[in-house]
């Protein structure tokens, strides 16, 4: 019943969404519940029936309780030159040409008028690259409000870009904006750990020259400085775009390394720094679908420790996936990072046995079979996404993954060494740093020698969720047989 309901939660999600099923939709399936449980079929099939109704119907009504990302105020000046006071909600994203911020406006200037905001709506403001601006600080900014349009991606599909948003709260953006004046918000945990981090991407630009200092702040604490359009595109071209931002994988990383620092102590302060220590790193790195779903599976096996209980990855898992959905309903069809993180977990679980049966040629040592093994099945499992949401297919990604991968635990490492030393001595820190520098140097020149193939990438035309859907079922009866036949011998 347990698994039953949580999947039926998230696939209740999806039908708020898409059906204006409502309150009256999950009344119904509460009732078509009550009905199953009296079914005189296999108690098993019964149970897990009766949860899913009850899951579906919870998820149904969650997605009705959705706020709107709009105000009255703010729609009756959009497309018109307006001023906004408010508060930074959340860390500055600073790009090649621009620096993004978002701002929960209280006031509203249009002339002489002046009215207030109430309605917890937030605003993405663009502003100048060399604005210094920081989290928790209250600004005042000036530019035409408009509503965030969907946009037409180079693959031919079109990205949802004001769904994108909303799952971020924000319904509005001010484009090309003036920086009009700004207080210091105070201190705040947040704000403090965004300093620190700021620190010590300081360090960093400190050790190593660009793009590797841009690179390994985003492959260590998830920093949004902007590696460049073109070595962004090798990476694309190369399917190494999760190692520039602080993926999945790169959490994981740290949590093993976090469990390792603290297993001098009892399970029960190692599970309680522990948690501690990844919200921290989560709330610190902005809080990512793909960093939040790492970081509460990495907190179900500090708990299972402390209960003393055996950690089912699948479980843990599916709890994550409903645990963010409860939070925030809207990153199931809406937030593309969601999406591929839980389908690329899933392949790492359910694919990597399949996996390292048929590499049973490679070596163990170092981990290389595992690692080999967990690459294909992501791979495998998250391409027919991809190929939704953009179309490019990257021939050379498995070799790509297969030679970089392994190298980035220890690049991680060395420029978190020599981000912490610079900041304290630059000199020594790019003494330090030359380990790092290789590494990254390595990195960079692995994706831009595959790149550089004409046929490294293949583009696929669209095509409609229903085969998506067509191909994960084949997908999910093909894990299903071989677990099946896995467990009888």
């Amino acid at each position: 019943m347990f698994v039953g309901a949580l999947l039926g939660f998230v696939v209740g999600i999806g039908l708020g969404e898409i059906t204006p099923a409502g309150f009256a939709g999950a009344t119904a399936l509460m009732a078509m519940g009550a009905f199953l449980a009296w079914i005189p079929v296999m108690w098993r099939v019964r149970i897990i029936c009766v949860g899913f109704c009850i899951g579906c119907a919870f998820g149904i009504m969650r997605t009705s309780l959705v706020s709107p990302s709009a105000d009255v105020t703010l729609d009756s000046f959009v497309s018109e030159r307006i001023v906004i006071t408010g508060r930074v909600v959340d860390e500055p994203d600073k790009r090649d040409q621009a620096t993004l911020i978002t701002v929960l406006p209280t006031i509203v200037r249009v002339g002489d008028q002046e009215l207030n905001v109430e309605s917890g709506v937030r605003v993405l403001a663009k502003l100048p690259r060399d604005s210094e601006v920081f989290y928790a600080d209250t600004v005042t900014v000036r530019g035409r409000l408009a509503l965030p349009k969907a946009f037409e991606t180079d693959g031919g599909r079109f990205f949802d870009y004001p769904g994108y948003l909303q799952t971020r709260g924000i319904g509005y953006v001010l484009e090309w904006a003036q920086l009009v004046e700004v207080n210091d918000g105070g201190f705040t945990a947040r704000g403090f750990l965004f300093s620190a981090k700021r620190w010590y991407v300081e360090g960093l630009g400190a050790a190593l020259p660009e793009p590797y200092a841009s690179l390994a702040g985003g492959i260590t604490v998830g920093d949004k400085r902007s590696v460049g359009e073109d070595l962004s595109e090798v990476f694309r071209a190369t399917g190494l775009s999760h190692i520039i931002v602080l993926s999945g994988y790169n959490i994981t990383v740290v949590v093993t390394a976090l469990l390792s620092a603290l297993a001098s102590l009892s399970i029960r302060n190692r599970s309680v720094v522990g948690v501690l220590v990844i919200l921290a790193f989560i709330m610190m790195t902005g809080a990512s679908a793909s960093g939040v779903r790492a970081g509460i599976m990495a907190s179900v096996v500090l708990l299972a420790g402390i209960l003393h209980r055996r950690y089912a990855a699948s479980r843990a898992l599916l709890c994550a996936t409903t645990v963010m959905l409860v939070w925030n309903p809207l990153l199931l069809l809406h937030d593309p990072g969601f999406q591929l993180s839980i389908v690329a977990t899933v392949g790492v679980i359910w694919g990597t046995p399949l996996a390292e049966k048929l590499l049973r040629w490679t070596t163990v040592r170092w981990g290389m079979r595992e690692i080999l093994a967990s690459t294909i099945a992501a791979q495998v499992v998250v391409l027919p996404l991809l190929l939704y949401q953009n179309g490019l297919f990257s021939v050379l990604s498995f070799p790509a993954n297969a030679l970089v991968l392994p190298f980035v635990p220890v690049a991680m490492a060395a420029s978190f060494v020599a981000g912490i030393v610079a900041a304290v001595s630059a000199p020594l820190g790019i003494i330090v740093g030359l380990p790092a520098y290789l590494l990254l140097l390595y990195m960079v020149h692995i994706a831009e020698t595959l790149a550089s193939f004409s046929f490294a990438t293949v583009t696929f035309p669209s095509f409609s969720i229903a085969v998506l859907f067509c191909v994960y079922s084949v997908m999910a009866g093909a894990f299903l047989w071989h677990e099946k036949n896995r467990t009888e011998c």
